[in-house]
């Protein structure tokens, strides 16, 4: 049995590799993507992916970042791997980023009312 479980390590190794490349070359979305399916795909291993989309979508270099999904992502890596080595930091993370998002709630209402008072001017 624990040779069956090796089997499926070294697959996603690879697959972290690859789409770790993605990383560097600045491919945000392609790496989104690919860290998504190493999750779906490797289930044991996924702890990691999911570290890696929650740091990504919160990525200041991110066209698309996305503090939501950046949560979301974290608190699933928290609550469905507490033992893993990426617990820490996406603890870390949490607080961090829900103060982000909730700023951001903040400026787009104030916004909203810069607009109307802007119209009714």
């Amino acid at each position: 049995m624990t040779g069956c479980a090796q089997l499926q390590v070294v697959p996603a190794k690879i697959h972290y590799w690859e789409v770790d490349e993605q990383v560097a070359a600045g491919n945000y979305q392609a790496a989104l993507q690919g860290y998504q399916q190493i999750a779906e795909k490797y289930p044991k291993s996924a702890d990691r992916a999911l570290y890696c989309i929650g740091y990504l979508y919160a990525h200041p270099q991110n066209p698309d970042r996305d503090y939501q999904k950046s949560l979301d992502s974290f608190k699933r890596l928290v609550s469905e791997y507490p033992r893993s080595e990426y617990r820490q930091p996406s603890e870390s993370f949490i607080p961090v980023i829900s103060e982000v998002t909730k700023r951001d709630r903040r400026t787009s209402s104030l916004r909203r009312q810069v607009d109307t008072l802007e119209k009714q001017v």
